[in-house]
């Protein structure tokens, strides 16, 4: 089968990708995160969220649902 979405790819994004070495998606984000840590993970409105900024709140917010879990 052609992909000829291929020749819309800008140059430096790879048409294939190797396999990856984390066994989950969690483990996947963590590496990400500490690889990336100072590096924008969004960008909103001028507003810069880095990937440390992004765990730091993702972890306030987990432990905020466990907490309302267990209050039920």
């Amino acid at each position: 089968m052609e992909k000829i979405w291929l020749k819309n790819y800008p140059f430096d994004v790879p048409a294939e990708i190797g396999p990856v070495s984390e066994t989950s998606l969690a483990d996947l984000l963590e590496n990400t995160v500490t690889e990336y840590a100072d590096c924008p993970a969004f960008i909103n409105m001028s507003e810069i969220m880095t990937y440390r900024k992004l765990e730091e709140r993702s972890r306030a917010f987990a432990a905020y649902l466990h907490y309302l879990q267990k209050m039920a």
